[in-house]
């Protein structure tokens, strides 16, 4: 086995309990804004954030459907275009204190962002900020794409890329 796929292979194993419930929703808001910044609501995105949601420990008040519920509205919010992603970024990856942490946001999102099997601007915009605010480290970030393109089994040279969306004007 080529030691980028043994070391990539860890991401998997990852167990999510015992977080915190800020890193429970810190994890949530990250993945809330991959299903959301391309501007559609896809179900084959949302089934893929609950997929990966199942593994957290939940012990909020809130349930966590709503929780999410809550944290698409806000993501949909959120203009990809500016400085606001890298603040919200910045905020998450202190939110989820660890290293390991920030490396599995960016992966699991970029999960979300795969699942349609299309890319579109604002999604590419969306990753960039994850690894400047997360602070992933471009080999990290590289040998991350290699398992995720392997697991969904995307080529980044033939996934569909999709024309920038219209911005709907005042």
């Amino acid at each position: 086995m080529p030691a980028f796929k043994f070391i990539a292979e860890v991401f998997t194993r990852r167990k999510f309990k015992g977080l915190s419930q800020k890193q429970n929703e810190a994890l949530i808001d990250a993945l809330a804004a991959a299903k959301a910044i391309d501007g559609e609501l896809k179900d084959v995105e949302r089934k893929e954030l609950m997929a990966i949601v199942q593994k957290l420990d939940w012990n909020a008040g809130e349930s966590m459907e709503s929780y999410i519920d809550r944290s698409i509205e806000q993501a949909v919010k959120i203009e990809p275009r500016s400085d606001e992603l890298g603040e919200f970024f910045d905020s998450i990856g202190d939110r989820l204190e660890e290293d390991w942490l920030r490396e599995e946001a960016y992966y699991l999102a970029a999960r979300i962002v795969l699942a349609d099997e299309q890319i579109v601007e604002n999604e590419r915009r969306l990753l960039q900020a994850m690894v400047e605010g997360l602070g992933v480290d471009s080999d990290r970030q590289q040998l991350i794409m290699r398992k995720l393109y392997d697991e969904v089994d995307v080529d980044v040279t033939t996934a569909r890329t999709a024309p920038p969306r219209e911005e709907p004007r005042d």
